[in-house]
Formats: structure tokens, C-alpha cells, sequence
């Protein structure tokens, strides 16, 4: 019975366990311990596989989020960009109406008055929206960030089964 480790970068992965009736030859043995490489390498790939998947799935997700609260901004700036054409509209009338309507100022205080409410109103929605869209800004460079880490991942791993294949080959 042999049992042996296989590693990736010094780093123990797992062990493999070999038995048979008679006792191994040396060739098996250096057999053995070249096929050990390959199989540290071979886990490690998977791992790393299994690790981007997720990474993938993650950042899909944040997109998929991200394009939901983008769409959703967008629906509340139309919004606001209605709601203050609607605000100036009626500013308007209200400016072109107080010269001619002196006996109804008192109306016309009120109904300013009302108007800086939804002015104030209005300034905390953009301040809202503001705070929002920097945290859409702060996602987006979370998700490029992440895109460039996979990017490397995959550039790293192109090289990893050529050095696999060479060592077959020179078993």
C-alpha cells in the first residue's frame, strides 16, 4: 500500500491511496509521483472552476440588480422631471396672475407657501436620487472590478493545461 499526497504550489490538496498483492516496482512508484502533479493540478483547476462559477453567478446577479434599480431611477427622474415642469408651470401662472389679482394676495401667499413645500419636497427627492446614483456608480465599478479579477483568472489558467500536457507527455 502507497499512500501520497498530491499538492498545488506547496499547498497539500489531497491524498491518494494505492494498493496491490505484490510490492510496487520503482517505475510504478515514479509513476505514481509524476501522476500526483497532475492530479494537484487537476483538483486545483476544478476548485478554481468551481470558485469562478460563482463569482460568475455573483456578478450576474449584481447586474441583473443593477439594470433593476437603473430602470427604476430612470422612472423616478421622469417622474421628478414631470413634477417640476409641473411646479413651473404653475409658478408661472401664479407670477402672471398677481398683478392683475391684488385683491387676492392673501391666496396667493398661501399657495406659495405650499409651493416651497414641494420645492423642499422635491430637494429631498434629488437628494435621494443623487445618493442612489452614487451607489449604481459604486456598484458599477464593484462589477468591473470583478470582471477584471475573472478576466485575469481565466488569462492565468490558459497556460495550465499546456504545462499539464507536457507533463504527460514526458511520462
Amino acid at each position: 500500500v502507497i499512500a501520497a499526497p498530491f499538492l498545488f504550489n506547496g499547498k497539500v490538496l489531497g491524498v491518494v491511496e494505492c494498493a496491490t498483492l505484490t510490492s510496487f516496482t520503482s517505475d510504478q512508484a515514479d509513476l505514481l509521483n509524476k501522476a500526483l502533479d497532475i492530479i494537484g493540478v487537476a483538483v486545483n483547476t476544478a476548485q478554481n472552476r468551481g470558485r469562478i462559477n460563482a463569482l460568475l453567478a455573483q456578478t450576474q446577479q449584481q447586474a441583473r440588480d443593477l439594470s433593476w434599480r437603473e430602470e427604476e431611477l430612470r422612472t423616478t427622474n421622469e417622474e421628478l422631471q414631470q413634477q417640476t415642469q409641473t411646479l413651473q408651470a404653475s409658478q408661472q401662472r401664479l407670477v402672471a396672475q398677481q398683478s392683475a389679482l391684488e385683491d387676492a394676495n392673501t391666496e396667493l401667499e398661501e399657495k406659495a407657501s405650499i409651493l416651497q413645500e414641494q420645492r423642499a419636497i422635491l430637494n429631498h427627492q434629488n437628494l435621494e436620487l443623487k445618493a442612489a446614483q452614487q451607489a449604481l456608480e459604486r456598484k458599477a465599478e464593484e462589477l468591473a472590478q470583478a470582471s477584471k479579477y475573472k478576466s485575469e483568472c481565466i488569462g492565468s489558467w490558459r497556460n495550465k493545461p499546456l504545462q499539464s500536457e507536457e507533463i504527460i507527455q514526458q511520462l
